[in-house]
């Protein structure tokens, strides 16, 4: 009972993305493992604390592009161990992918895997 009485409260959130996670959506998985989620898949690139938003621009009588970053991502400016790649607790290996014949729902698979493995016995 009470004012969130009726909200559904997982006790393990299990936070799937692969290399492709930039930008806004890396942001949500970093908010999500700083409440306790599990990052599972591939590691992010790029890494944590990095720089994003870029401006792109041509030199006029040169013809070279080329792109300035606007603004700085330091999702964890206190923990250098995370700055540069926030580790995965499922990590895709070949083993685990071969292990699963390489599935393209290989992630939901993991994720699936990890809740059997840490599922109260009864």
């Amino acid at each position: 009972m009470g004012t969130y009485a009726g909200y559904y409260h997982p006790e393990r959130v299990i936070v799937l993305c692969d290399a492709g996670t930039l930008s806004a959506g890396f942001s949500v998985v970093v908010a999500f493992h700083q409440v306790g989620g599990d990052p599972g898949g591939d590691a992010f690139r790029p890494g944590p604390n990095s720089f994003g938003a870029a401006a792109a621009f041509k030199l006029n009588h040169t013809g070279i592009r080329g792109m300035v970053p606007m603004i700085a991502a330091t999702h964890f400016p206190n923990n250098p161990g995370k700055a540069r790649l926030l580790p995965v607790d499922r990590p895709l290996t070949y083993e685990r992918l071969a292990s699963l014949d390489f599935d393209p729902n290989v992630e939901y698979l993991l994720a699936m895997e990890k809740m059997r493995e840490e599922a109260p016995r009864r």
